[in-house]
């Protein structure tokens, strides 16, 4: 590599180390290192390489899958990081492998919060799109959701939070003009790749970017709990669905907290509402013929616009 191409790599590499929550700059014995809590979770030792201290298994996994572009770093007979290629691997690897070893080093604290935002919230990273892109991924609250609008041809449905997309997919496959919105920049390329046929945007659920009116359906699948100001999101709905338009929302009530389909810390981190919580909610923003199913713990909020 070029000297430039040196400080080029150096800058990708200080940009997605420096954006992950509380890392910070140090130098180590003369190299640039990036910690977090104190810890150090990656070096620059080499020019175009990068060594990032993965666990034992998560670096056996990246040379495994990329020996061509990683590397054992060891510190006397022990595995201690993997060095990666700065000139050949691609930016998605590098940021995926600099945010493992950051959860690996990270304080508690800030190690759960990152692995919520990663599954969950701002779903982000390999893993994350390997798990919204699976055919099954929530498929009953899809199946519950596409059951309750009974979409037909030429329906115009908006999902937020559309995820990979496969709701969208289907409801393409049943005639209706679909488009999701998602704030997490990789569920929305997923979702592109996933529904070909829907159109997708970045958008927040509280600011759609469309006029009034625009929509005759509207999903939200496991989504609503993650949303703060729920009364707003429901407004929003509400100002984007026509006359007669048709509203389902699947999310989960405080009966699944601490649950497999629920577990900690996540439950403690988002908003579960009783199904006359979600009522209200939706007749406040204006909705008619509010109802909430509940199984088990497993919310569905049907409403119309009159």
């Amino acid at each position: 590599m070029t000297g430039l191409s040196d400080a080029h790599a150096a800058n990708r590499v200080r940009e997605l180390a420096l954006a992950l929550p509380e890392a910070t700059e140090q130098d180590h014995h003369g190299f640039p290192s990036f910690r977090v809590g104190g810890r150090i979770f990656a070096t620059l030792r080499d020019p175009g390489r990068v060594n990032v201290m993965l666990d034992e298994d998560g670096i056996r996994t990246a040379i495994g899958d990329h020996p061509d572009l990683c590397e054992p770093v060891m510190w006397g007979e022990k595995l201690s990081a993997v060095a990666v290629d700065l000139e050949r691997a691609d930016t998605t690897l590098l940021a995926d492998l600099l945010a493992d070893a950051w959860e690996g080093k990270a304080p508690k604290r800030l190690a759960d919060e990152r692995a919520i935002d990663r599954m969950a919230r701002r779903p982000f990273g390999a893993e994350a799109r390997e798990v919204y892109g699976a055919d099954g991924v929530h498929d009953f609250a899809r199946r519950a959701i596409l059951d309750a609008l009974a979409l037909g041809p030429g329906d115009r449905l908006i999902e937020v939070g559309c995820g990979g997309g496969l709701l969208l997919r289907d409801a393409t496959r049943l005639g209706a003009v679909a488009t999701g919105v998602d704030h997490s920049d990789e569920m929305v390329e997923l979702a592109r790749e996933r529904a070909a046929d829907a159109r997708v945007e970045r958008a927040d659920a509280g600011d759609l970017p469309f006029e009034d009116g625009s929509f005759d359906a509207y999903a939200m699948s496991i989504v609503l709990m993650f949303v703060a100001d729920g009364g707003r999101a429901l407004t929003e709905a509400r100002r984007v669905l026509a006359p007669g338009g048709r509203l389902a929302v699947y999310t989960s009530g405080p009966e699944l907290r601490g649950t497999p389909a629920l577990p900690e810390p996540l439950a403690t981190r988002v908003h579960l509402r009783e199904d006359d919580e979600l009522e209200a909610l939706a007749l406040a923003a204006g909705f008619a013929d509010c109802a909430v199913t509940d199984d088990d713990g497993a919310q569905l909020l049907t409403a119309r616009v009159r």
